[in-house]
């Protein structure tokens, strides 16, 4: 029987490729990840982000004054009918 399993040249080479792998592969996964964050941090990006919150911020406004227009007229509407059931 052939006990020296861990020791042949293919298992020694069969490592150190495993290990080349892995470190390029992890490598590859900071890239990846450094480019993702540059690209959250860069100019356009927040300008973008920026100009999406300040619409939002005037559409509530805009929906907020409408709604009171509207609470104010049903107010006056009820108020004309309390009083044309009092008459």
């Amino acid at each position: 029987q052939d006990n020296t399993k861990g020791s042949g040249v293919f298992f020694i080479l069969y490592k150190s490729f495993l290990i080349a792998w892995i470190s390029f592969g992890l490598g590859y996964l900071v890239m990846v990840m450094t480019f993702i964050s540059r690209g959250m941090k860069s100019k356009k990006i927040v300008r973008l982000e920026h100009k999406l919150a300040v619409n939002l911020k005037q559409t509530q406004s805009k929906i907020w004054s409408e709604f009171n227009k509207e609470v104010a007229y049903l107010r006056r509407v009820f108020n004309e009918l309390q009083l044309s059931k009092v008459k």
